[in-house]
């Protein structure tokens, strides 16, 4: 399949480049995102640190994906973050989720607390990409990110394929 930017619209904002790879530095790949605003940027920036190599104080990257680490790096950032995290968590009630009194009890069956773990590796996968030579639930490392900002929507008209 060719990934090619014919026929595409891309939102004014900022525009992030994000490159990840797996195990030894294999299947290194990069991820775009568009139309994004600057806490957005941040937030993801900050979250991804995390992810950097998997001989991290977090230990998130080149591993299988451990709901209870990668919550508390959301817990970390959340006072300094809040608005970009309840924007991306929008279907859930942070402020419930976050709450000092109800961490210590955190039930993964519990069908909130599932459901977010879950949306929390979505958006770990979204920003990395998905494992190549591992199954889900393994998390690629981070290797950096490029930050661009589009002061206008930028429209690519789709092409007419033609013989010459």
């Amino acid at each position: 399949m060719s990934h090619h930017p014919f026929g595409k619209t891309y939102p004014a904002g900022y525009a992030v480049k994000i490159s990840s790879w797996e195990n030894d530095g294999d299947h290194s790949e990069q991820t775009f995102l568009f139309g994004l605003s600057k806490e957005k940027v941040n937030f993801y920036q900050a979250f991804l640190e995390h992810f950097n190599c998997h001989h991290s104080s977090s230990r998130l990257g080149n591993e299988d994906y451990n709901p209870y680490t990668a919550f508390s790096v959301i817990e970390r950032l959340y006072d300094s973050h809040q608005e970009a995290i309840q924007e991306e968590f929008k279907d859930f009630d942070m402020n419930l989720i976050i709450d000092e009194e109800r961490l210590d009890g955190i039930d993964t069956t519990g069908e909130i607390h599932a459901d977010f773990f879950d949306s929390l590796y979505q958006l770990i996968t979204d920003l990395l990409g998905d494992p190549v030579d591992y199954d889900p639930p393994f998390v690629r490392v981070f290797d950096g990110i490029e930050v661009y900002y589009l002061p206008n929507e930028i429209k690519i008209p789709p092409l007419k394929k033609v013989k010459v």
